[in-house]
């Protein structure tokens, strides 16, 4: 799509104001800084959180055995899934969205799923949509773990933290966007890690 292009959803017209999208020589870059902030938020989750649990219970035995690592590797894998399908559940509450709208996929080669909609959602109801897995699910299983001592625990929060990322980094995208305006998302199998898609202003 092109900027000031017009196009139809459900006999809506919209107008395409600003393009996402990375630009082909720079597809790399937007990919690089989802994926070191990905990396530091777990380092700073992970050591702020260890700190926490050091200074409350001391002192600290880590009982780690090989299904400690077993049970992190199939959590994370089950939260993938679970945290789309909840992407996909707060995304039909916008309006204009039904679940015939919602397309999920997994993409292998890099290991994540995905979950948008193909059609406009407006801003102020994605912005919900991005913080609030990270708030009912990230967030309290980081307090939990604090509260009861658990390193287990938090290794898990943290993450489960890398999971909400790339929704953290798209709202710091779309901070600046009106709110009354739309997102149309690209497809995530295209193999990038960056939050894509198109700015949309509804026409009257």
């Amino acid at each position: 799509m092109e900027i000031n292009e017009i196009i139809t959803f459900n006999e809506t017209k919209f107008e395409v104001v600003e393009n996402l999208s990375a630009k082909p020589d720079k597809k790399r870059k937007p990919s690089f800084w989802v994926g070191l902030f990905s990396i530091l938020l777990f380092v700073v989750v992970f050591i702020l959180g260890f700190i926490a649990i050091r200074l409350l219970f001391p002192p600290m035995c880590i009982p780690v055995t090989i299904w400690t690592f077993v049970g992190l590797i199939g959590g994370y894998i089950a939260y993938l899934l679970v945290h789309e399908l909840l992407r996909g559940f707060f995304l039909v509450l916008a309006r204009n969205v039904k679940c015939k709208d919602i397309s999920f996929g997994v993409v292998l080669r890099e290991g994540s799923a995905y979950c948008i909609s193909k059609v406009p959602v407006r801003i102020s109801h994605m912005r919900f949509v991005l913080l609030l897995p990270f708030i009912l699910v990230s967030l309290p299983l980081l307090a939990y773990s604090i509260a009861v001592g658990d390193v287990i625990f938090l290794i898990a929060a943290a993450l489960s933290l890398t999971i909400s990322a790339t929704d953290l980094w798209f709202f710091g995208r779309l901070r600046k966007t009106s709110g009354k305006h739309f997102l149309l998302e690209d497809k995530a199998s295209q193999g990038t890690q960056e939050p894509t898609g198109y700015i949309l202003k509804q026409i009257k």
